[in-house]
């Protein structure tokens, strides 16, 4: 009777120990399952991060080229406002000159005629020196905006470089 009770229970251990194995078993495998699956989408959400980087970076380069041909535009524009401003001035000056002249032929022999034409030729030459530099101090006052535009433009450009660079934290 006792090796009957010992048999039993050896028999009742046995199947209790399978029935144990058996659930850890089919417990180990969905957890490996799972593990697995959590491994797969973290891959791809690393990748749809990369290409979303990827897709800002060039979204960035190519607002940095649009910037930088609108400045190139403006410059351009620039120039040649000021090539008209001066061929204007100088359209100017020899339109005044040749009044000068035509006046001079006209007073030149007339008393006093000759000394007053001087004076208005040498009013008219302060006024031309006056006028061009003006001219050249607007001109300086351009180029020096553009140059502090371009600046600004370049460390607001290097700026957002490094930031896509570092990219989020949790990159």
């Amino acid at each position: 009777m006792a090796s009957t009770i010992r048999t039993g229970a050896g028999y009742l251990c046995a199947a209790l120990l399978g029935v144990t194995i058996m659930t850890v078993g089919a417990q180990a495998q969905p957890d490996m399952q799972q593990f697995q699956q959590q491994q797969m989408q973290q891959r791809q959400q690393e990748q749809q991060m990369y290409m979303q980087r990827d897709q800002q970076a060039q979204q960035m380069q190519q607002q940095f080229r649009q910037q930088d041909m609108q400045q190139r535009q403006q410059e351009q524009q620039m120039n040649m406002q000021r090539d008209q401003q001066m061929q204007q001035m100088r359209q100017q000056f020899r339109q005044q000159q040749m009044q000068l002249d035509q006046q001079e032929r006209q007073m030149g022999n007339q008393p006093g005629g000759r000394e007053q034409i001087a004076r208005q030729r040498e009013q008219f030459r302060m006024q031309q020196q006056q006028q061009m530099q003006q001219m050249q101090q607007q001109f300086r006052q351009q180029d020096e905006q553009l140059r502090q535009q371009h600046m600004q433009m370049q460390q607001q450009q290097d700026q957002q470089r490094r930031q896509m660079m570092q990219g989020p934290q949790n990159w």
